[in-house]
């Protein structure tokens, strides 16, 4: 399996995961708010590493949610863009929504009442089709 196709695998596997965090991280970033109320406290605004300002943590958190967010939202595009464009057959197609469902290869294997080992071939041949797509893209 070369590097694209597994990355295709993965984000077929995680899509679940993936969209239920993306719906999280908006959820946060809506809901963000940080307010400025004069504070006193043995501590003060000093650690280990020097000063540290409240305010900039929270901007650096929202930053690295937005990144992370900005890389879930490429995933996924990548993802729905080679699953419409690749040529894949109905078998092939009923697969990759199952794996994007939470369905493991096995019990797509036995619900369908195939081998597992057929199942292996249709799903590489799946992310054959779909990695040459996305790569077609690229150029």
């Amino acid at each position: 399996m070369t590097d694209r196709e597994h990355e295709l695998y993965e984000s077929l596997r995680d899509y679940v995961f993936l969209t239920n965090r993306a719906k999280e991280i908006r959820s946060r970033l809506a809901n963000r708010t940080y307010k400025v109320t004069a504070s006193f406290s043995p501590t003060g605004g000093i650690s280990s590493n020097g000063f540290s300002s409240k305010v900039e943590s929270a901007a650096i958190r929202e930053i690295q949610l937005l990144d992370e967010l900005s890389a879930i939202e490429q995933a996924e595009r990548i993802l729905l863009t080679a699953l419409e464009e690749a040529p894949l057959t109905d078998t092939e197609k009923g697969l990759a929504h199952c794996m994007m469902a939470g369905q493991t290869l096995s019990s797509y294997a036995r619900t369908r009442g195939l081998y597992i080992s057929h199942v292996y071939k249709i799903r590489d041949k799946m992310l054959k089709k779909m990695a040459n797509c996305t790569r077609n893209d690229a150029k």
